[in-house]
């Protein structure tokens, strides 16, 4: 008889308990299968010690960055390279979406399971080409920098170029999301994307630093040019 009472006081209390807070909706749309949905709670934050930061980028400085500021190109110009380059946060995450988004959903149709572990991000040290180079007629993807007299410093500037990478056969190589013609072998010796001091190509890929997000005429997964450091004011900067 106890015992009957027991249980029925805990079920009584149960039911008053879910009435005044009632279990909340997973806000993530995960059981959706067009959907992408991340949560990383139960890994932990990469860190770096904060003494290690300093030696690596001021080994850089007085290093790769003091070569380059002391080549002909840069004492023409009167003005030293980048040495580092900011994104926003909204950017990083709508480029590495889209990249996870596009191979998952192309992959199906060509019978390929991609998932994340198969995916990655190449970083290429790069630097802008020169005006002379005609930004305009032949780069047209920096056609944005024109309206921005700041950006316009950043010829012949280190940059970086974000290009997505698929496992493929144990390797990540470089690929295009968009183009499933480059899923069996990636970018390597594709049509349209080798290019030589004596061909040239329109064909665009995704990548970043590519023409910015408001170009109604951008084709691509390409988002904003990172904040390179100079021109712009390094005071913002921890290292």
């Amino acid at each position: 008889m106890i015992t009957t009472v027991l249980l029925i006081a805990v079920a009584i209390a149960f039911g008053v308990y879910v009435y005044k807070f009632p279990p909340k909706k997973n806000p993530c749309p995960c059981d959706t299968p067009n959907k992408i949905c991340l949560d990383y709670s139960s890994s932990q934050i990469n860190e770096l010690r904060v003494d290690l930061i300093h030696t690596m980028t001021n080994k850089y400085r007085s290093n790769q960055l003091d070569f380059v500021n002391r080549n002909t190109d840069f004492l023409g110009y009167n003005k030293n390279d980048a040495h580092s380059i900011w994104f926003d946060l909204i950017t990083l995450k709508k480029f590495i979406y889209h990249i996870e988004k596009t191979s998952r959903d192309l992959g199906a149709g060509v019978n390929r399971t991609i998932s994340d572990k198969d995916l990655g991000i190449r970083i290429y040290y790069a630097a802008y080409p020169t005006k002379e180079e005609n930004w305009k007629v032949k780069f047209p993807d920096l056609i944005d920098l024109y309206s921005d007299p700041n950006k316009q410093l950043y010829e012949h500037l280190h940059t970086l170029v974000m290009v997505p990478t698929l496992n493929i056969d144990g390797k990540m190589v470089d690929f295009n999301p968009k183009d499933t013609d480059t899923y069996p072998n990636g970018l390597y010796d594709m049509p349209g994307y080798v290019v030589t001091p004596f061909i040239s190509s329109p064909l665009k890929t995704v990548a970043m630093t590519g023409s910015t997000e408001n170009d109604p005429n951008n084709l691509t997964s390409s988002q904003n040019h990172g904040n390179l450091i100079p021109p712009a004011d390094p005071d913002s900067e921890g290292f």
